[in-house]
């Protein structure tokens, strides 16, 4: 989410909490739909462009010092690719644009696109669970670190720790931003969809 899509929502917010709530205008609910098909654009291009980026840094890897454990991670990161991807594909479907032009159709995609970002942040916490216990099987069956030097191999581990914390702390802070936009949203269709 860009920054200006988050003031959008946290000035809708903070009407919603007052005493006299603003009433969100469909010009309101259309830019905001429209800065979000513009963001998930730059979202998309960025992640291609990681995709891309971390393929062919594990195909260097491998081609550079080849043997099993390389081979092992290379294929880990091609079947880790192929779920984030496949996921991405089936969550984004349908989401790109509303389906007319009407209050009912801008509020229709604003809601669900709110609850594919929330699927995308439990789908986060699920993968990271996953690939934590299975890298943690793998690192107790093969039991390397007792035999290439204890704690100092530990520290190869960093990276990844960084990054399974910062997936997490992002998970959760997207959903609990969500239930602060469902709130809000739910407040503009109250106020806009014709009864």
């Amino acid at each position: 989410m860009t920054e200006r899509e988050e003031l959008a929502w946290r000035e809708w917010e903070a009407a919603w909490r007052s005493d006299h709530p603003a009433e969100p205008t469909f010009e309101e609910i259309r830019r905001s739909v429209d800065r979000q098909t513009r963001s998930m654009r730059l979202t998309l291009g960025g992640e291609v462009v990681a995709t891309l980026a971390m393929l062919g840094l594990a195909a260097w890897v491998l081609l550079e010092e080849p043997g099993p454990a390389r081979l092992g991670w290379g294929i880990a990161a091609v079947l880790h690719t192929a779920v984030v991807w496949g996921f991405v594909l089936w969550n984004q479907r349908g989401i790109w644009s509303p389906l007319g032009e009407s209050v009912i159709d801008y509020l229709a995609i604003a809601r669900t696109r709110l609850e594919r970002r929330r699927r995308t942040a439990a789908f986060v916490i699920g993968l990271v669970a996953v690939e934590v216990v299975a890298l943690a099987a793998w690192a107790a069956a093969s039991g390397r670190a007792a035999e290439t030097g204890g704690l100092a191999r530990l520290w190869s581990w960093l990276p990844a720790a960084v990054v399974t914390g910062i997936a997490i702390v992002w998970a959760v802070w997207q959903r609990r931003a969500d239930e602060v936009q469902l709130e809000v949203l739910t407040v503009a269709e109250r106020t806009l969809r014709p009864d």
